[in-house]
């Protein structure tokens, strides 16, 4: 990265530290829900992912609409819910 910036989701960097603390980038924790709340497909959970899920639940896309067995506004509630469970960055492999 330019001037020396260090991205915390680069996987070139083994040792992520700021000041003498490591940084860790425990990316998605559990690879199911990740692909599932990785709703742009681009094999990371970000913000892109909940903007894109409710372009999906606004058009009445049924795995949108039915997230989690409940269709309607539970479903916005039900995917957010995994949203922040899952945490954002790169879905591992």
């Amino acid at each position: 990265m330019p001037n020396g910036i260090r991205s915390l989701f680069d996987q070139s960097e083994t040792d992520k530290r700021i000041g003498d603390r490591p940084l860790v980038d425990p990316g998605c924790t559990n690879r199911e829900d990740c692909l599932e709340v990785d709703w742009n497909a681009d094999g990371a959970v970000g913000i892109e992912d909940i903007f894109t899920f409710l372009n999906a639940w606004f058009a009445n896309d049924p795995a949108a609409y039915n997230f989690g067995g409940t269709p309607g506004v539970p479903a916005i509630f039900a995917y957010l819910t995994m949203w922040f469970t899952v945490g954002i960055g790169p879905c591992d492999p």
